[in-house]
């Protein structure tokens, strides 16, 4: 089977989050799709085992990817995003696929989010942690914001993929000749044994740790199921361009 399938959802990603305006736009079509793709079935398979409504905070939704998702499944979602025009696709996806009734949007700041302790079943931070100006602080929130029974499923960029590495060696030779890099590479990346260090501070309890894309630049679907495979183990799980925690209290 192709991966990522043109599937509906698949569809819709391409329209909303736009990747042919990337150099590397099959790169980005390929990794995000298999992020969301162990974001979802983590959720699920953890909601299955258990009983009762469960809401979801999308902390650093987006353009409302896992929103929809979820929103499909009758779960209630909240989605915040520090961007006004993300909220507004966002938004608009959710019009278009009539699941208003299950989704809250707001635009807001992950290290200051409105909310009462304890809110939320499940929280996603994908990739905004990185931007989010504090780790620690946004950390210290959401861990607050979860539920006693509740999981966190944090994923961050791994400096130690050998993709991340060559960024770093691309940004130390444009510092050298003094070349501007597009904002889009101005963002922190992370060591596995540090952004641990980050998550226990904050009170959470890491559950389990997988990666994604531990090979770039391979869009082949064979590949996806041999990753599919290594992905939550020992070392492969410590490689691939993001990793994945999943954590409660």
């Amino acid at each position: 089977m192709e991966y990522p399938p043109n599937d509906h959802f698949q569809m819709n990603l391409d329209k909303y989050y736009q990747y042919q305006k990337a150099k590397i736009n099959r790169s980005l079509r390929f990794f995000h799709r298999q992020r969301l793709d162990v974001i979802f079935t983590t959720i699920c398979n953890i909601r299955n085992t258990k009983s009762g409504c469960f809401v979801i905070l999308d902390a650093g939704c987006g353009r409302g990817a896992n929103i929809i998702r979820f929103a499909q499944q009758g779960i209630q979602v909240v989605g915040v995003d520090i961007s006004e025009e993300a909220i507004k696709q966002a938004s608009s996806w959710v019009k278009q696929e009539g699941v208003q009734e299950n989704v809250t949007l707001m635009r807001g700041d992950i290290t200051a989010l409105p909310f009462k302790d304890e809110s939320f079943d499940f929280i996603i931070s994908s990739d905004v942690l990185s931007v989010a100006g504090s780790t620690e602080l946004g950390l210290t929130i959401m861990t607050k914001l979860l539920k006693k029974d509740g999981t966190a499923i944090i994923v961050f960029p791994n400096s130690n993929n050998i993709f991340w590495c060559g960024i770093f060696l691309m940004e130390k030779t444009a510092n050298v000749f003094r070349i501007t890099l597009p904002e889009g590479n101005k963002f922190e990346r992370y060591r596995y044994r540090d952004f641990k260090k980050y998550v226990i501070n904050s009170g959470l309890i890491i559950k389990k740790v997988s990666s994604v894309y531990v090979v770039p630049m391979l869009h082949i679907s064979p590949y996806n199921k041999i990753e599919s495979f290594f992905r939550s183990k020992y070392p492969f799980k410590y490689l691939g361009s993001h990793i994945i925690i999943e954590a409660g209290k």
